[in-house]
């Protein structure tokens, strides 16, 4: 079974080895490029860090050696990777900013300084703005972009297009899922979906990726790489 993954290096590679390891064969076909900046990173007013995705933790440990801030994650994919890189106070939230929103305005007594939201250029909601509005200081530092990608690859075209097509699509990001399906949409095979499954990191990706006519869309439960694919998996013993 071919599960094609569209989320950028390394989590493409890392959540390809894992689909190896139960027996489905991956397709890379990253949507975006990311590109971290190197610059320091001002923590003077702040004893608490928020991140919306796992290349933010990435950013902040290439540019701080800090590790003993408190750490919001947006779910278990960014806290997982914010563990591994040293960080002991990790909490996580629900998947997307707004529980992650929620999951901070619950623990306002758990820091007194700013928080700091360490971010990519483009992001799903302005985290920043949603704690102001909750009267918690909270400011941002943008340390990576992820830029789009031109095209599909011909070989992912070609898998697109192919009679079966591939048999999954894993989207990990509302961003990624709207990047591919505009990418499907400039190589004429949006058409193709109808036969594909969709397999969505949360609600806030499958409201994304359900603008398009898939053969089913699904929603991993809690929000986790493992989770995504062990649903792929149970879906498809399922329907065997």
């Amino acid at each position: 079974m071919r599960v094609l993954i569209t989320r950028a290096a390394p989590d493409a590679e890392q959540f390809a080895a894992l689909c190896r390891d139960q027996g489905l064969t991956p397709i890379i076909s990253p949507v975006m490029e990311i590109d971290i900046q190197s610059r320091a990173v001002d923590l003077s007013d702040s004893d608490a860090l928020a991140f919306t995705s796992a290349n933010g933790v990435r950013a902040f440990v290439h540019n701080s050696d800090r590790r003993d801030l408190l750490v919001y994650a947006v779910g278990p994919v960014t806290g997982k990777v914010a563990r591994e890189a040293g960080f002991q106070h990790v909490r996580e939230a629900g998947g997307d900013v707004h529980r992650l929103r929620d999951h901070i305005v619950s623990e306002r007594t758990s820091f007194s300084q700013t928080l700091l939201h360490v971010a990519g250029k483009d992001r799903a909601g302005d985290l920043v703005q949603l704690l102001k509005y909750e009267n918690i200081s909270a400011r941002r530092e943008t340390l990576y972009a992820a830029n789009a990608v031109s095209t599909l690859s011909d070989d992912v075209i070609a898998q697109l297009r192919a009679d079966p097509p591939v048999e999954w699509a894993t989207f990990f990001s509302p961003r990624t899922a709207a990047l591919f399906l505009e990418l499907a949409a400039k190589a004429g095979v949006l058409e193709k979906l109808k036969k594909i499954r969709a397999a969505c990191l949360s609600d806030a990706v499958a409201a994304r990726a359900g603008s398009a006519n898939w053969h089913t869309l699904h929603i991993a439960p809690d929000y986790s790489a493992t989770s995504l694919l062990q649903m792929i998996l149970h879906s498809n013993a399922g329907s065997a």
